[in-house]
């Protein structure tokens, strides 16, 4: 109530974007060279920038983080029927991504710790229902073959991503990191995205920084990144004049307009980050002076998390007030929000393959994400 009396006469979004003046330079600049399309000046800029941040030999920037997943998979040669892991609590273009390359979603639990993956659960899971024979993993009972495994970085915060990697190298699982929430996110000093063989980032315009509808690929495999940049530039052939196609292509790459806004923002990261961990520190500071019946989601151990969404966990016994809390914050203009629903709970994705996944139902039950903007 404390919180609410402050913050009444203003609407806390959840997590909206800050533009400095130096944003509206770069977009005029952009408009008035009239390479507003994708492959101008802003395109080459931003993927340098990620790729200092990063430590990524390549970076590829695309018009969605959607898209960015949907072409890695295809990078990996995931073909129809093939079977990919990745948790239920994730956001739907997660399970997306996987369908439009015609395989077979597969939801593994979570960790009530990190929010994502739990590697313990996932390597029980796997001896449980599958075999290796010849060099790759198949499903006992379907008879598919088990080919990448998708960690996704809840809310910025890392997975127990080393630990991941481990369990995916013993089952012959290629690793690909969703890191759509995490720019800026390390774990033991390595950027989120750079563990497996690919990572993507997002740039939607709920995140850290935005160009509006983006996404990125990361990678340090020459032959991915040249197949992902071919295959999201149509599949052109260079010529000096000639228009000349050798696969069907796909028209994904990031429009130069959309780069010049988040080459803008990605200057005033620092700045952008260090009200973010401020705030962080507001909250922690507000649940322990109130003594609240709420954790506090907080980093793993030798991680950094960019503190993408602020959010906390209720106590078991408060689990089934979560939506009486949630409307009561949103009559006073607080735009919290509970989790993602399960995906496996979705009609559509129901039928799909699933270990045991209490952990995930016990998740949603009980977390709600708060305001998080830098503002």
């Amino acid at each position: 109530s404390v919180m609410i009396k402050h913050f009444k006469k203003n609407y806390l979004k959840l997590h909206e974007p800050v533009f400095s003046k130096k944003t509206f330079h770069h977009i005029q600049n952009c408009i008035k060279s009239t390479f507003v399309s994708p492959n101008g000046k802003y395109n080459k800029l931003l993927e340098k920038k990620l790729r200092k941040i990063t430590n990524s030999k390549y970076v590829i920037c695309l018009n969605s983080g959607t898209s960015a997943l949907f072409v890695s998979l295809r990078s990996i040669g995931i073909e129809k029927n093939d079977e990919v892991l990745l948790p239920s609590l994730t956001f739907v273009s997660t399970a997306n991504a996987v369908l439009y390359n015609n395989a077979v979603p597969h939801f593994v639990d979570t960790s009530e710790k990190s929010l994502a993956i739990d590697p313990i659960l996932l390597e029980k899971y796997l001896k449980k229902i599958s075999i290796i024979k010849n060099g790759k993993l198949i499903n006992k009972k379907t008879k598919k073959h088990i080919k990448c495994l998708i960690c996704v970085h809840v809310f910025g915060n890392s997975a127990e991503i080393t630990k991941i990697k481990n369990v995916c190298k013993k089952y012959k699982l290629i690793l690909i990191e969703d890191a759509a929430e995490a720019l800026n996110s390390y774990y033991k000093k390595k950027h989120l995205g750079t563990y497996g063989k690919i990572g993507i980032l997002s740039f939607n315009g709920n995140k850290i920084i935005t160009s509006g509808s983006g996404g990125a690929i990361l990678t340090n495999d020459k032959k991915i990144f040249d197949f992902c940049n071919h295959l999201t530039s149509n599949s052109k052939i260079n010529d000096k004049w000639e228009y000349k196609h050798d696969m069907v292509g796909y028209n994904l790459k990031m429009a130069n307009i959309n780069a010049a806004l988040a080459f803008a923002q990605i200057l005033d990261l620092n700045k952008i980050q260090k009200d973010k961990n401020k705030l962080m520190l507001k909250y922690k500071k507000f649940i322990e002076s109130n003594n609240l019946n709420v954790e506090l989601i907080t980093p793993l151990e030798n991680s950094k998390s960019n503190n993408w969404l602020i959010s906390i966990k209720l106590k078991n016994e408060f689990k089934k007030k979560k939506n009486k809390i949630l409307n009561f914050l949103w009559k006073n203009k607080i735009y919290a929000r509970p989790l993602w629903t399960p995906l496996h709970k979705l009609k559509h994705l129901s039928k799909f393959p699933r270990s045991q996944l209490d952990n995930t139902n016990k998740l949603y039950e009980r977390i709600i994400s708060l305001p998080s903007g830098p503002k």
